[in-house]
């Protein structure tokens, strides 16, 4: 007996079209509110290579900027510094702690019991000659840089919520033999596991400390240019670049991941 069913034409009935899967289903809209849940940067670049319509959300700059948005740290207010007139002051400069969190009230309670004049700061004892004030170089992530002494050659990365230190040794680095005051930092903190980086310039020469490997690494270029030189984290790589303006213009540098990472401002009066 033949089973096989047939339409009213005799013919055998066509297969049906396999249904579309339900990934492929989802809608640009729903793709873009599941996408901007991912919990990191790094899930998101591999969520970008299931399908070319993923890639496609995922690379879409007003997409990178609401996800880079939804996980930024809230501002919790500004430090504002007068050393005066003094290049190299041997005392910490006056402060003032602006809390910018008015209208949230739970951020507004953590600004306030924050230790933002790092009086808390645990004891540690030095050799370093000199005044034993605490100075602020920086800051990020709700972390304090600091150096003390007369050459500022100890350094400490400070929590003020969490109230706790780590403290950077410099005496086995080279490039702060006789006095960091001269060296630019920057700190870069990851905020998944809160582990940083602290990047010291001075010239054509750049030391770098991971909290993770608890050690300095130094990395040097002796070609002096009038140009800019961009030290790659990634690569740990000297990068000459060209600036946009003519010499002598001051300008600021800033991170914007939605425009391709580094870029540099120079405005000037009209």
């Amino acid at each position: 007996m033949d089973t096989s069913e047939e339409t009213s034409g005799g013919g055998a009935k066509k297969p049906k079209a396999p249904s579309a899967s339900p990934v492929a289903a989802l809608s640009v809209n729903l793709l873009r509110q599941i996408l901007l849940r991912i919990p990191d940067m790094g899930s998101l670049a591999n969520a970008a290579l299931v399908e070319k319509r993923w890639y496609a959300v995922a690379s879409n700059p007003a997409v990178f900027r609401r996800f880079d948005a939804l996980r930024r740290p809230p501002l919790l207010g500004f430090i504002l510094t007068d050393r005066g007139d003094v290049l190299f002051p041997s005392r910490c400069s006056n402060l003032r702690f602006i809390p910018a969190t008015r209208r949230h009230p739970n951020l507004a309670s953590i600004a306030a019991g924050a230790d933002v004049f790092f009086e808390d700061l645990p004891d540690y004892h030095s050799h370093d000659e000199g005044d034993a004030d605490w100075r602020l170089r920086g800051c990020a992530s709700v972390r304090l840089f600091l150096s003390r002494g007369r050459y500022g050659l100890l350094l400490a990365v400070y929590d003020p919520i969490a109230r706790t230190a780590v403290f950077l040794h410099t005496s086995t680095v080279r490039v702060f033999q006789h006095s960091n005051h001269r060296v630019r930092y920057t700190i870069v903190v990851d905020e998944a596991d809160g582990s940083f980086l602290v990047i010291g310039v001075v010239e054509c020469e750049a030391v770098v400390f991971s909290s993770r490997s608890g050690q300095w690494v130094e990395f040097r270029d002796d070609t002096i240019i009038e140009r800019i030189l961009l030290l790659d984290t990634s690569t740990m790589q000297w990068l000459v670049t060209a600036a946009p303006f003519p010499p002598g213009e001051s300008y600021c540098v800033a991170d914007m991941p939605e425009h391709g990472g580094l870029c540099l401002f120079s405005s000037k009066k009209c």
